[in-house]
């Protein structure tokens, strides 16, 4: 909620003839806890002089002053022959109420802060309860229970997850008590912030203006029959995970497109695995996909080995190591000259592929899933659209990855008519397309049914 200005608090209290004025200070305060205790802190100070004019008369009586009225509009105004410093400041204050009020009020604000440190100190105690990354600002906003701004980070550069319906990540920040001590730290892996990591891949833990936990996320890879890939990462998910009432935090990152990892820390940021996968993943949610109480990680994207769309779900607890894709299985290290594989991961729990349909291969495109939208409930079912340069299907599975049905959307049934008119195609769109696209859909590894 955006604060009041200062000004417009000290009109309301000084003119109550504004009636629009007066309905949305009056409406403001009732829901900002900061700005109502503003407002009663400036209309304190003129009750202080309110209280001082009545009493004012009778201290003049005794000495030579002369006081006159000076009209301008509605506001009166004092011009006054004090002879010492304290009638002249006194002087100045009747003249000039607006200035010198605010002059005055922050005296007062500062005053009551020494005065009251101890109750002051434990009003703004250091407890996050939720935030938003603003992108128009630029900032990541920490907000206490009481929606009160507790802290502001900054990144740099545009971010590089778009949020729209290509990128559905599922975080790029989290809150969570990682060390037990009953306040909540800042886990985001948002790019350049707050000048704390100047990289485009890392994680950062903070809390209460210090840097916890600062990491580089991804490293040197070669991958069988290309040159390599340089660690120029970009994180792109986060996920907070529970494992034996511990907190660990999971970062997935891409180069580029491929390859995409994963990396796995404690909640103390030492590192317990990586996972690699040659393929990018446009959607990461956590979920507990088998009903087993603990959450598991699903990816929706696709395979660049073999250049067709893709899901996979990983148990994050088992990765352990730095460990591959059984289905891209081709990372490997120069290690004394000699190439090495990475061990294959026990980690993937499933991981299906869908094989590209006549009208793709014959417009020579690439096609990825993108989530469309994930149930967990115990009827679950689960929702995934399919998209690609030129068409769109949405992908129903149940809670065991099964297919159940394929469906087409509206933009689709439209592109193909075209086709067919034209002539460009020779089949048309009908339950014998969506069964065979149905039966396209190649399980390499499930474990769940």
């Amino acid at each position: 909620m955006k604060h009041l200005d200062e000004n417009l608090i000290e009109r309301y209290i000084l003119d109550k003839s504004d009636s629009r004025l007066n309905e949305i200070v009056e409406a403001h305060i009732k829901e900002c806890s900061g700005c109502r205790a503003l407002f009663e802190e400036i209309n304190e100070f003129y009750e202080l002089i309110g209280e001082f004019d009545a009493s004012r008369q009778k201290l003049l009586s005794s000495k030579q002053v002369n006081i006159i009225p000076i009209f301008s509009g509605n506001q009166i105004q004092y011009a006054e022959n004090e002879k010492n410093i304290l009638g002249k400041i006194r002087g100045i204050i009747r003249e000039y109420p607006m200035r010198s009020g605010a002059g005055l009020l922050v005296a007062g604000i500062c005053f009551s802060f020494i005065l009251f440190n101890g109750l002051s100190k434990k009003n703004k105690e250091y407890k996050p309860d939720h935030f938003i990354e603003n992108d128009k600002t630029s900032t990541l906003e920490i907000y206490d229970k009481d929606r009160e701004i507790i802290d502001e980070l900054k990144w740099k550069e545009n971010r590089p997850i778009q949020k729209d319906n290509f990128e559905l990540h599922k975080a790029t920040t989290e809150l969570a008590d990682l060390n037990k001590d009953g306040v909540k730290e800042i886990i985001t892996v948002i790019p350049n912030i707050q000048g704390m990591l100047n990289i485009k891949s890392g994680l950062i833990v903070y809390s209460s203006g210090k840097v916890l936990i600062k990491k580089k996320i991804g490293d040197e890879i070669k991958y069988l029959g290309w040159n390599g890939y340089n660690d120029n990462f970009e994180s792109r998910a986060l996920v907070i995970i529970d494992n034996m009432e511990k907190k660990e935090i999971i970062v997935g990152a891409n180069h580029e497109r491929s390859p995409y990892l994963f990396s796995r820390f404690d909640s103390g940021g030492n590192k317990l695995g990586e996972f690699w996968h040659y393929g990018h993943f446009a959607s990461v949610y956590d979920l507990d996909i088998n009903s087993d109480g603990k959450n598991e990680i699903i990816c929706f994207g696709v395979n660049d080995d073999y250049e067709e769309a893709a899901i996979l779900v990983l148990d994050p607890r088992k990765i352990i190591g730095k460990v591959q894709s059984k289905v891209t299985n081709k990372f490997f290290e120069i290690v004394n000259g000699d190439s090495v594989f990475l061990p294959c991961s026990d980690a993937e729990l499933a991981y299906l592929r869908v094989e590209k349909n006549d009208l793709e291969k014959k417009l020579i495109t690439k096609t990825t899933f993108i989530a469309e939208k994930v149930k967990n409930s115990s009827n679950q079912v689960a929702v995934y659209k399919f998209r690609s340069n030129a068409s769109g299907f949405l992908f129903h599975f149940n809670n065991k990855l099964q297919i159940i049905d394929v469906t087409p959307t509206d933009g689709t049934k439209m592109f193909f008519n075209q086709l067919y008119f034209e002539g460009e195609i020779d089949y048309k769109l009908d339950e014998e397309y969506l069964l065979k696209l149905k039966n396209n859909v190649f399980y390499e590894i499930n474990t769940l049914f």
